[in-house]
């Protein structure tokens, strides 16, 4: 006769077994995939840096995070962007932008800039594996959340978020810029306002659009733009809770694809433009006291009337409309308004009121070109020498 107790005992005995194997193997699976991942070359972090564009957006370059697993044939490119659209570039202007971290094959960010002649080069991190697993997974979670925090170029922007994002992922360790730098005054004077020669030498004129648009703000303390930081961090180190350092960055900057066209001094840069509208400003006036007002001199000033006109309508959005925290107050306002405009069509038939309105205008010019010292705006890109001859055509207008 079966004894069935026995059978089931067995039976029983036999998928302990089996199911102690199975988990302790599993263990054992588990234990090997974490001690891969935790190999110092499972997972490689980089930064890629495009050259700097012709279009006032990409004038100060891109940047983005590689991400690698080269066991898993994985190659991923974070970026921290706010797209190029219409729509964009308007939310932009009132101050409503949204950023968000797009996650995309590196091959196709490389191919983008390529074809645009800019080139791309890389700096290859260096984390500690856990590091890197955790800056990953940020990442990650980053891309799911969308379009959800402000983008604007003095705090949220590619390089200063990409920054961030590494920085919060590797505490309790730090980041230490070095101290020696052949920019004295970029590094011990990191204000917006004076980054922008630096961040913007090879396109003048996109700095003087903004160094106009930035007020007050751009005194404040900015962050490393996509070119300085691909600088600054060759020479950094990560400092742990004990004060052990290590070289932020392994090896040297290289090239994955060159620019194809070498970045070329413009034939007129803001200074020299700005130099000769003062000297026209002065020889025209020279020439109208001597010969009376002359053909030219009506041009010059219509174009200068217009200028300003065009110009405060912009300032006037710029500082009481938009939102843009790069806009908050600009003392360039002042004299980049439409009042002149407006106090003009209202008295123009008026001989007495509109000579008074153009020795108010002169007044204000000769007023703020005296407080050039006290404004910081005014000292970058020559601006005060377009003011004097703003002036000089004002006191000729009101005498």
């Amino acid at each position: 006769m079966i004894n069935i107790k026995k059978y089931l005992s067995l039976i029983i005995v036999m998928f302990i077994a089996g199911f102690t194997n199975a988990v302790a193997q599993e263990n054992i699976d588990e234990d090997s995939l974490m001690a891969v991942r935790m190999a110092p070359d499972y997972v490689k972090v980089s930064i890629l840096c495009a050259s700097e564009g012709d279009a006032v957006y990409s004038a100060s370059g891109h940047c983005g995070i590689r991400m690698q697993c080269p066991s898993q044939n994985i190659d991923y490119l974070y970026d921290y962007e706010m797209g190029i659209s219409v729509d964009a570039m308007l939310e932009f202007i009132k101050g409503k932008a949204r950023g968000a971290f797009m996650r995309k094959y590196t091959n196709s960010f490389i191919e983008e800039y390529q074809s645009e002649g800019r080139g791309v080069s890389e700096i290859s991190l260096n984390l500690l594996p856990e590091e890197e697993l955790r800056l990953w997974q940020s990442l990650d979670e980053e891309v799911k959340k969308g379009s959800y925090m402000h983008f604007d170029y003095l705090h949220n922007d590619c390089s200063g978020m990409g920054a961030n994002i590494i920085e919060n992922n590797i505490l309790p360790e730090r980041i230490e810029l070095s101290k020696e730098n052949e920019e004295p005054e970029y590094y011990n004077n990191l204000s917006y306002r004076n980054l922008i020669p630096y961040i913007l030498k090879d396109s003048p004129w996109v700095g003087m659009f903004w160094n106009i648009m930035l007020g007050v703000d751009g005194t404040q303390n900015g962050h490393l733009y996509p070119r300085p930081l691909m600088e600054e961090w060759q020479k950094a180190t990560v400092v742990d809770t004990v004060g052990t350092k290590r070289p932020l960055v392994e090896g040297k900057e290289h090239w994955i694809v060159e620019p194809a066209k070498a970045n070329k001094p413009r034939p007129v840069n803001p200074k020299m433009a700005f130099v000769a509208f003062f000297v026209l400003c002065v020889v025209v006036t020279l020439v109208e006291w001597k010969k009376g007002l002359t053909l030219v001199g009506r041009v010059l000033d219509t174009l200068i009337f217009a200028a300003q006109t065009i110009m405060g309508i912009g300032m006037v959005y710029l500082v009481g409309v938009s939102d843009q925290v790069a806009t908050s107050w600009n003392w360039l306002i002042i004299i980049l308004n439409p009042l002149p405009i407006i106090l003009w069509l209202i008295f123009r038939n008026k001989p007495i009121a509109k000579g008074r309105i153009k020795m108010l205008f002169a007044v204000v010019l000769v007023a703020y070109l005296l407080a050039t010292p006290l404004l910081p705006q005014m000292q970058v890109m020559w601006l005060w020498v377009v003011v004097a001859g703003m002036a000089i055509r004002a006191i000729r207008a009101a005498l």
